[in-house]
C-alpha cells in the first residue's frame, strides 16, 4: 500500500482503561512476551507522520497503563474517567489536533494502513467522520474533526453519555462518510472476533501472535486473516461466545466508545 503523508496536527488516539470487568487489566496481559498495549501502540506508530496518544483516564487505577506507554514511546493524555469524548476533545485541544484517528485500545488488530486511510479519506472527502468499512471486529478505525467533536460534546451537554457516537449518524450536523479498506482484505468469516472481551478471546490473540510474531515486530491484520484462513480451528477458541457477546451488544442502545 503507498503510504500516505499525514499532516502534523493529525494523531492517533487510543482509548484505553484498566476498568474492564469481563477481562481484568486486559490492557497489560502478554502476548509475545509484550503487553497488548505495547503490541497496539508499537503497530500504530507505523502511522508516517503522526503521534500516537494513549487517551486514558485520570484515575489512580490507570498509573499502569501510561507508565507501560511511556516505556513504549507513546504520549499520554489522562483525562474525565466517563466521559469519553470530552477526554478526546481535551486531548485533541492539548496537542492543538485539528484531525484524529480513534482507535480502542482492545480493538487489538487495528491496522496502520487503514488507519491512514481514514485521516487521509477524512481530508480529501471533507467529512466530519470517516469510518473503514468491511473490517473484523477488532480492527475497527475511525477518523474524525476536532470541531466536530466540540460540535457533538455541545449537543450532548456535560457528563457521560451511553452511545455518544449515534450523534454523529443521527444528527443533520455531521458529514459522515465510509470507505472500503484499500487494499481489499482477504475474505474472513463474519463470526471473526479479533477484539479483547473475554479471556477465550485473548487465548485467540496470543496464539495468532505465537504464528505470527517470529515474521514481523507488528502483527498486520491481513497476516492474522491469511492465518486464520488457514487454520480455520483456531477460531474454535472464542467461537462460542459470539453469540454471548453479540446480545449484549445489541442490548445496549447503541454500541458506544467505552475506553
Amino acid at each position: 500500500m503507498t503510504r500516505r503523508p499525514m499532516q502534523t496536527n493529525s494523531a492517533v488516539f487510543v482509548v484505553a482503561r484498566a476498568g474492564s470487568t469481563r477481562l481484568p487489566n486486559k490492557m497489560l496481559a502478554q502476548v509475545g512476551g509484550r503487553s497488548v498495549l505495547t503490541l497496539q501502540l508499537e503497530r500504530l506508530r507505523l502511522v508516517i507522520g503522526v503521534d500516537t496518544v494513549l487517551c486514558t483516564t485520570s484515575l489512580p487505577i490507570d498509573d499502569p497503563l501510561v507508565a507501560e506507554a511511556e516505556r513504549a514511546g507513546a504520549k499520554c493524555f489522562r483525562g474525565d474517567p466517563e466521559d469519553v469524548p470530552a477526554r478526546l476533545l481535551a486531548a485533541a485541544k492539548h496537542f492543538q489536533t485539528e484531525t484524529f484517528a480513534l482507535v480502542e485500545g482492545d480493538e487489538v488488530f487495528t491496522d496502520p494502513d487503514y488507519v491512514a486511510q481514514a485521516l487521509a479519506a477524512l481530508r480529501k472527502l471533507k467529512a466530519d467522520l470517516i469510518k473503514v468499512e468491511a473490517l473484523p471486529i477488532g480492527s475497527w478505525v475511525y477518523a474524525m474533526r476536532t470541531d466536530a467533536l466540540q460540535r457533538l460534546c455541545d449537543l450532548k451537554g456535560p457528563g457521560p453519555v451511553d452511545g455518544w457516537s449515534r450523534y454523529f449518524s443521527n444528527s443533520s450536523l455531521f458529514r459522515v462518510e465510509a470507505v472500503q479498506p484499500d487494499p481489499p482484505l482477504p475474505a474472513f468469516d463474519p463470526q471473526l472476533r479479533l477484539t479483547l472481551d473475554y479471556p477465550e478471546d485473548l487465548l485467540l490473540v496470543q496464539t495468532i501472535a505465537e504464528h505470527l510474531l517470529n515474521r514481523s515486530a507488528a502483527i498486520r491484520l491481513r497476516d492474522a486473516l491469511v492465518l486464520v484462513n488457514e487454520k480455520p480451528e483456531l477460531l474454535d477458541i472464542n467461537r462460542h461466545l459470539n453469540e454471548v457477546y453479540w446480545q449484549r451488544i445489541q442490548a445496549s442502545p447503541l454500541q458506544s466508545h467505552s475506553g
